[in-house]
């Protein structure tokens, strides 16, 4: 359940220390070694991720085509007006995909003030006023979320 609505497949992520995520980033990139690609990405994922961030991908350049999409972080990140602004990670501790929406790295963030765009569906977890995360269940299809997906994604790619 995120935000009072039941999500079936989107869950959000419990806080974890710096030293479990350096963990799980250690063993991830063991899988997910460094990339030069997209391609090369979904290549290095298991069959039921790679079907999951495939998905996300579509959703993703479907919802909003003016993205640029590259590796960045060494995970597909896309890019609007020069700046980074979504970012997939399967580097987490539940080993779930997720869309992380951000503003680069330029801007500063505050993780007490309210974020900067407003998610009446509940689908994201803010860190901060400028960084949200969206984390799909394995399993999860994505299809069942792409309207409320795209939705996120376009009103997220124009907010400034």
């Amino acid at each position: 359940m995120i935000g009072g609505h039941e999500c079936n497949g989107i869950e959000q992520e419990g806080q974890s220390s710096a030293l479990t995520r350096a963990v799980v980033d250690r063993q991830h990139d063991d899988v997910v070694a460094k990339v030069s690609s997209v391609d090369d990405f979904l290549d290095a994922l298991e069959p039921q991720q790679r079907a999951q961030v495939a998905d996300l991908r579509r959703v993703i350049l479907a919802a909003a085509p003016q993205l640029i999409e590259h590796i960045k972080w060494n995970s597909p990140s896309y890019i609007h007006e020069g700046i980074d602004r979504l970012t997939i990670n399967v580097r987490n501790r539940e080993n779930a995909v997720q869309l992380i929406l951000h503003m680069d790295t330029a801007r500063p963030e505050d993780r007490t003030a309210q974020p900067v765009l407003t998610d009446d569906i509940g689908l994201v977890r803010w860190l901060s006023d400028i960084r949200g995360v969206i984390t799909l269940q394995p399993e999860a299809p994505v299809a069942a979320w792409e309207a409320d997906l795209s939705a996120v994604v376009r009103r997220w790619v124009h907010t400034h």
